[in-house]
């Protein structure tokens, strides 16, 4: 399965099947405060909330999950989170992801999953997410995916 997410530099991306839309992210820009980033569903359902740890942390803080659309996240970092029972989704790189693709690995519970492309001379962000077989944790992918790269600073 091959998905689209694209959006501008630091205000959130939107991820597509085909030309579909799947979910979204805002991002909330504070001033001597961390920023705050929502994801929501296409139909504006509001599925997390989150703010980084500190200005220099790569962890995130849970302001608030919607318990009727998606079970317990248990934590958020960079390269990994984790939901209920110990189910983990994990993006890895290596240095050589800044010049060409994949720009990171997906492994699931240590499994590889998935890639993602990203489309490096682009005026706004330009990602291709490559999943290898029908993975019943897409709603998990994503969030991860946009909580992480929404706000990321590619200055």
């Amino acid at each position: 399965m091959k998905y689209k997410i694209k959006g501008d530099f630091n205000s959130g991306l939107k991820v597509y099947s085909e030309s579909s839309l799947i979910m979204f992210s805002e991002v909330t820009r504070r001033w001597f405060s961390p920023d705050l980033t929502k994801v929501y569903t296409k139909n504006n359902d509001l599925l997390i909330t989150i703010k980084q740890k500190g200005f220099f942390s790569s962890s995130y803080q849970i302001q608030f999950q919607n318990s009727e659309l998606i079970d317990q996240i248990n934590s958020i970092n960079n390269s990994t989170l984790s939901f209920s029972d110990d189910k983990r989704i994990e993006f890895k790189s290596k240095w050589s992801s800044l010049l060409m693709d994949p720009y990171f690995r997906i492994f699931y519970n240590n499994y590889e999953i998935g890639i993602v492309k990203l489309k490096r001379i682009a005026i706004n962000l330009d990602f291709t997410l490559i999943i290898k077989e029908n993975f019943e944790h897409l709603t998990y992918l994503f969030i991860f995916f946009l909580i992480t790269q929404s706000n990321k600073d590619y200055d």
